[in-house]
């Protein structure tokens, strides 16, 4: 999502990205379903690469006027 995001800003593609937002939608769902969650003890090799994907999913979604996504 960092680089699609990164991609529409930097490439003013917003409306081809915002034209695949119900498959970005989608591919946020499948992680929202494996319930990933930062466990600062044991650490994760891919937490900074997860956490940057959400923060651009959650302003792709904001630009695609989902809100409840964006939350």
């Amino acid at each position: 999502m960092q680089a699609v995001w990164i991609y529409a800003e930097r490439c003013d593609e917003w409306p081809r990205v915002l034209k695949a937002w119900p498959a970005l939608k989608e591919s946020f769902d499948d992680f929202v379903e494996t319930n990933w969650r930062l466990d600062a003890a044991k650490g994760d090799l891919y937490a900074n690469r997860y956490l940057a994907s959400l923060f651009a999913m959650a302003r792709i979604a904001e630009r695609a006027g989902d809100r409840e996504t964006a939350k």
